[in-house]
């Protein structure tokens, strides 16, 4: 679906340039982001994307979308896969998109608790990380019926 991509491509290219000052901000925040402070950033694959002719991945989607608190890029991507069967692959890609969401959430509630913050939070994360799961696998099994 070439119109999905290039759609995708405008909101990540629009983030960058509306909420990071230069693009090798945005490259070394999203290394940052994933690999924790010092970690190196690819500027020439950041640059391709950018352009245009490298594809944005959902990580970079994700950690974009946690950098600027925008969330219209994952609504996209989301809003991709919510029209169709559950026999699509791309539709598992709206439910990766909530796994990461909620093992983020999830592990931050973890690690709060552990430094003696509510441990009725973390509980709260992990229901929502097993519900997120749960409705994963019921696509992959609907998926693996169709086939």
């Amino acid at each position: 679906m070439p119109d999905s991509r290039s759609y995708l491509h405008t909101l990540m290219r629009g983030a960058v340039r509306k909420h990071f000052p230069k693009q090798a901000c945005a490259a070394l925040e999203i290394a940052e982001y994933w690999g924790g402070a010092g970690a190196s950033a690819d500027y020439a694959a950041f640059s391709r994307k950018m352009n245009g002719t490298r594809e944005w991945s959902l990580s970079d989607a994700v950690a974009i979308y946690h950098l600027t608190g925008s969330r219209r890029i994952l609504d996209a991507i989301q809003s991709e896969g919510s029209d169709d069967l559950p026999t699509d692959p791309a539709a598992l890609l709206a439910h990766a998109t909530s796994l990461i969401k909620e093992g983020g959430e999830g592990a931050a509630a973890l690690i709060d608790a552990g430094q003696g913050g509510c441990l009725d939070e973390a509980e709260a994360q992990l229901v929502d990380i097993a519900e997120a799961a749960a409705r994963a696998l019921a696509a992959v099994r609907a998926m693996r019926g169709a086939a």
